[in-house]
């Protein structure tokens, strides 16, 4: 799966970089996802990249069992994604191809969308 190119242009290519270099080193997980939910920021900081995830941004929480999660922008979910696709990657995995891009609708952009990744 390509990054659209609205998710290309929202992130800097040190950001892009710091996301894939985190995923080679092991410290972004490639497996292991049991659920995701999707909502408006809340001020926590992206796993990712670092950056403080706004109430303006979009916020994965991601659960990969036993207690671990991550929280990240949906532009860096979809890094992390595309990094987890790519062939050259070792130990890549199916798991990290699950990444829904959240509808947001007029109606619903005040609430919290949860989807669980069962």
């Amino acid at each position: 799966m390509a990054i659209s190119p609205e998710f290309a242009m929202a992130l800097s290519s040190e950001s892009r970089d710091r996301i894939l270099g985190k995923l080679s080193a092991g410290a972004l997980p490639r497996k292991g996802l049991t659920k995701m939910y999707a909502a408006y920021g809340r001020g926590y900081r992206c796993t990712a990249c670092d950056r403080t995830i706004t109430p303006y941004d979009i916020e994965y929480e991601m659960d990969f069992g036993s207690g671990v999660s991550y929280r990240m922008h949906s532009e860096c979910g979809a890094v992390w994604q595309a990094g987890c696709e790519e062939v050259n990657v070792p130990r890549a995995s199916a798991e990290c191809n699950a990444l829904p891009a959240p509808p947001v609708t007029a109606e619903n952009r005040d609430s919290v969308r949860r989807q669980s990744l069962a």
